[in-house]
């Protein structure tokens, strides 16, 4: 959690993380993302920004994927924009865009998306994630 927090605070202010769940940054509801999606931890840097560090990348992928798939059938543009940005054994859900924009910049995070009609502009990443239906992209849609 040190180490993501370390890089996330190159993005956003996050030197004071917390882990702890009673505290006030912690968003409620987080916690149904842990043992389907294989989290194993979640911090919460304050200003909206949370980690979540999991044990295998390719199963949080997949419950994302499901997640969202099962949202479309109500809403199809449901995750469009992608939600979630990911390290190698991390990921961090912003809630302002700047920090979105900030992380993107070539050398940062990847924004998965798993939306099928996603196609961001020539010249942006679309590269296969570990799900088959979703990429990473540094392409960030406002």
């Amino acid at each position: 959690m040190a180490k993501a927090a370390q890089i996330v605070n190159t993005y956003a202010d996050c030197n004071d993380i917390s882990t702890n769940p009673n505290d006030d940054d912690f968003f409620p509801g987080d916690e149904t993302y842990d043992s389907k999606w294989g989290v194993t931890e979640r911090g919460a840097c304050g200003k909206g920004t949370r980690i979540f560090m999991f044990k295998d990348l390719k199963t949080f992928q997949a419950a994302y994927k499901d997640e969202l798939d099962a949202d479309r059938k109500e809403s199809p543009n449901k995750g469009h924009r992608g939600k979630f940005l990911l390290g190698q054994d991390f990921a961090v859900l912003p809630d302002q865009k700047p920090v979105i924009r900030n992380a993107i910049k070539p050398g940062g995070l990847l924004i998965l998306n798993c939306h099928p009609d996603f196609a961001p502009p020539t010249g942006y990443r679309k590269d296969p994630a570990l799900v088959k239906g979703c990429v990473l992209t540094n392409y960030f849609e406002d």
